[in-house]
């Protein structure tokens, strides 16, 4: 199991954090576990090895793959490290019709 969390990681777009979609395309348990920790807004790493059904040693790898490839966030809580989701940035839309005649007028 480890082994196909890490992969999905690894395909997973890098840098440019987590869209609500995406996460929902990920296999299980991955998908589920990012999508618990966008909603309780961070885990533990005892919660997230535990949501996984790792070990805490294949939840640290994982963990830290997570915020190498920049799709979670880790600091120090309480002695223990948390975790929280980045999300990615909404793609913004262009301006058009009149409005964009507007801004073009300015």
């Amino acid at each position: 199991m480890l082994e196909a969390i890490l992969q999905a990681i690894e395909a997973y777009p890098a840098d440019e954090g987590l869209s609500l979609s995406g996460v929902m395309a990920l296999p299980d348990p991955l998908g589920p576990t990012l999508n618990r920790m966008i909603r309780r807004g961070s885990l533990t790493l005892p919660d997230l090895s535990a949501t996984l059904g790792l070990a805490l040693d294949d939840g640290r790898l994982v963990a830290e793959l997570l915020v190498a490839r920049g799709l979670v966030s880790s600091t120090e809580r309480d002695g223990q490290m948390v975790y929280r989701a980045r999300l990615a940035r909404k793609q913004g839309r262009e301006f058009s019709g009149p409005f964009r005649d507007v801004i073009d007028d300015l």
